[in-house]
């Protein structure tokens, strides 16, 4: 009787085993063919979050929100590079208000916006775009070429594989928003 316990309790340690290293082979072979759709997913993924966190840390002027329960309208001008990563930011709230995602075409107007990123590195266009938005108490963010020399208020940059941002307080205050210290200690510098 003894024997036939010992024996089960074996078997089912064997086929524990056997099963994590099927388990762990399946891992090691999509990690192998699949690394740059997993990068890049991963790289927007971080940056979707970044932008919570943005709104968390960013005062915007009395004049930005009709009423206290207005919502902060995140825009997404000239396309969508997070996927589906974006799409939980609209379950989301940052100050107590709940977050609104909104597509805008490139060429829209995004006077109800409170937060913009503004994806693509078309000078010209980004240009014209942080142009309209300038000193309106919006909150632009890019992760294009250029963006903070243009006028952006925080641009997204790759540090050894790693999301990392540039705040531009110059543009914050002239849009009248004030950032938290909090946020200014770990923006890198300009």
């Amino acid at each position: 009787m003894v024997a036939q316990k010992l024996n089960r309790t074996g078997r089912r340690q064997t086929r524990r085993r056997s099963g994590w290293l099927v388990l762990w082979t399946l891992l090691f072979s999509q990690a192998c063919y699949l690394p740059t759709t997993f990068a890049a997913e991963d790289e927007y993924a971080v940056k979707a979050a970044f932008l919570i966190h943005f709104m968390n840390y960013v005062t915007w002027p009395e004049s930005s929100f009709e009423k206290p329960d207005t919502p902060i309208n995140l825009c997404l001008v000239g396309g969508n590079p997070f996927g589906e990563s974006i799409r939980p930011i609209s379950r989301k709230t940052a100050q107590g208000r709940a977050i609104q995602l909104i597509e805008v075409p490139e060429g829209g107007n995004g006077t109800a916006c409170q937060v913009v990123f503004i994806s693509g590195n078309k000078e010209a266009v980004l240009r014209q775009l942080l142009a309209e938005w300038k000193a309106t108490g919006v909150l632009t963010v890019g992760d294009g070429r250029k963006f903070i020399e243009l006028g952006g208020i925080i641009e997204y940059v790759m540090v050894n594989n790693r999301v990392r941002f540039v705040l531009n307080d110059e543009a914050a205050r002239e849009a009248e928003l004030q950032v938290s210290v909090k946020l200014r200690k770990v923006a890198m510098k300009q």
